[in-house]
């Protein structure tokens, strides 16, 4: 039962380790009006998803197109991984990502209908 309980924590651990996520921290701006110098509290501004060129509001959480899970705060924006990677298949196979649906499939290069064997590193 011992060996079952470490078991299950290692597993635990490689999924926190293999975890891609990122924090962008909002930074404060100094801004110039009328030769007058203030430093501008950035708590409120929204947080922009360069991949979709969009901005959100403090306190939301969206897909981006690019299957990352994101969450604005007042600190920043962070975004983690919703989709796995395709890992270990052969030369002659490829691996065609679905932004859509976050899904992907690994496929012969020469015939789109033949899936691949590959292993999967879950984010």
């Amino acid at each position: 039962m011992r060996y079952a309980a470490v078991i299950l924590i290692l597993c635990a651990l490689v999924a926190l380790i293999n975890a891609a996520c990122w924090l962008k921290e909002k930074k404060p701006a100094i801004v110039e009006s009328d030769g007058n110098i203030r430093i501008k509290d950035p708590a409120l501004d929204p947080c922009l998803d360069e991949f979709d060129n969009q901005s959100y509001p403090v306190v939301s959480t969206w897909r981006s197109g690019k299957c990352q899970r994101c969450t604005c705060t007042e600190t920043g924006m962070r975004c983690c991984d919703m989709m796995g990677y395709a890992r270990g298949y052969d030369s002659d196979c490829e691996v065609h990502y679905d932004w859509e649906s976050c899904k992907f499939e690994v496929v012969k290069k020469s015939n789109h209908s033949i899936y691949c064997p590959h292993s999967a590193l879950l984010k």
